[in-house]
């Protein structure tokens, strides 16, 4: 039986209520990731593989299903969605400076109603420290499995995330793939 660590509504850890902008940016954040169009991100192909210059990594193409198409997504670097509602999405921000990765992790998740962490835990992800997350929450009236990754790449961080409507266990272990062959490229 998995065990969760249940967030209420929008008060935090420590039982204080959430407010002001990093809440509302945080579900505005995940509610445009659900929302994406279906346009084509530019991507770099080199040897089978996704090249982001400008975030400094490479990952394989994500092996979540052909239901998966390239989307267009503000301040992604590169996005996908499925017809099913699911997204997955990479975004490299430098404005959060050198906050602990569990607290830059915990930040997605702010603003959202009935947060349930079932999975927080530090790991390597390309030779470097990571984050990974794994979480219930509701978002526009509907349950989903928001699933990330975030790590360090110099002074900015990336987040690899995945929301998923049907919270399958096939695109958990997908998306665990993908970011298990998250590399650094030179820029």
């Amino acid at each position: 039986m998995v065990s969760f660590e249940r967030v209420g509504g929008t008060r935090g850890r420590h039982g204080r209520a959430l407010r002001g902008v990093p809440g509302v940016v945080a579900a505005v954040f995940l509610l445009v990731l659900w929302q994406a169009g279906a346009c084509a991100s530019d991507l770099a192909r080199r040897d089978g593989r996704l090249q982001l210059p400008e975030a400094g990594v490479g990952l394989a193409d994500p092996a979540l299903g052909s239901d998966f198409a390239p989307a267009a997504l503000d301040g992604a670097l590169a996005a996908w969605r499925s017809p099913d509602g699911a997204s997955l999405a990479l975004f490299s921000d430098c404005a959060r400076g050198d906050a602990p990765l569990r607290w830059a992790a915990n930040q997605l998740l702010l603003g959202l109603v009935d947060v349930e962490i079932a999975t927080s835990r530090e790991v390597e992800a390309g030779g470097e420290a990571g984050w990974l997350q794994d979480a219930r929450a509701t978002l526009e009236g509907r349950r989903v499995r928001i699933r990330s990754l975030t790590t360090r790449r110099g002074d900015c961080l990336l987040d690899l995330v995945l929301v998923d409507p049907g919270a399958t266990p096939a695109r958990a272990d997908a998306f665990d793939g993908w970011w298990a062959g998250l590399t650094r490229v030179e820029p």
